[in-house]
């Protein structure tokens, strides 16, 4: 929701001097970050120190259902005692063949990865320009509102001129931190972002 990112090694600092296991939710960074879309485990080196990773594909992977990376021994305990799996109707077969097909893609886009980054890099480049002040630093991009109300209006301005951009309020974010949440896209063109900077900028002032 702030558009950063977690701080892993400090995290894995904190697992090894008190015993515990970390569990990192990877659904934003599939496809995007790390070697082969793998995520910002893998992109940091932290995979041996690190019990599991959770990835969904209904994000940049464009596909449904959701998948766990960890040992085979975690693999076997969740086979076995996991009722969330237990008690879940499998995937139909030709869904596998739709996440083959996606992991595939993502694996050998390396150009998409960067341009995501600097697509995102881009944007925010242009918010500044507006004195618009976004968080984070990744392609998520939030704006804070802070109003509930205002954050909505501001949301119904953009979604009237085309933009499907949604205010995030209270209890998904913290009190009188309502925010515009907007998500760029590596297939974003060079207009687009200038255009929803005006949009943005004409909500905002009304």
């Amino acid at each position: 929701m702030d558009g950063d990112r977690a701080p892993l090694r400090e995290l894995v600092e904190l697992t090894e001097r008190y015993g515990a296991h970390l569990i990192v939710d990877e659904a934003h960074t599939t496809g995007c970050f790390g070697p082969g879309g793998s995520g910002c485990v893998d992109e940091a080196g932290l995979r041996d120190w690190v019990l599991a990773t959770v990835h969904t594909g209904g994000k940049a992977l464009g596909v449904f259902g959701a998948y766990i990376c960890g040992s085979a021994q975690l693999k076997e305990l969740l086979v076995n005692r996991c009722r969330h799996l237990i008690f879940t109707t499998a995937l139909p077969p030709v869904a596998s063949l739709w996440w083959l097909e996606a992991i595939k893609r993502v694996r050998e886009d390396a150009a998409g990865r960067r341009k995501l980054l600097s697509n995102a890099n881009r944007f925010r480049a242009l918010l500044a320009e507006q004195g618009i002040s976004a968080t984070g630093t990744e392609y998520v991009v939030p704006i804070i509102i802070g109003d509930d109300t205002r954050a909505v209006e501001v949301a119904n301005h953009l979604q009237e001129r085309g933009y499907d951009v949604r205010a995030i309020r209270p209890p998904s974010v913290p009190q009188d931190t309502a925010r515009l949440r907007i998500s760029i896209h590596a297939d974003h063109d060079t207009v687009t972002p200038r255009c929803a900077r005006h949009a943005l900028r004409e909500a905002m002032n009304t």
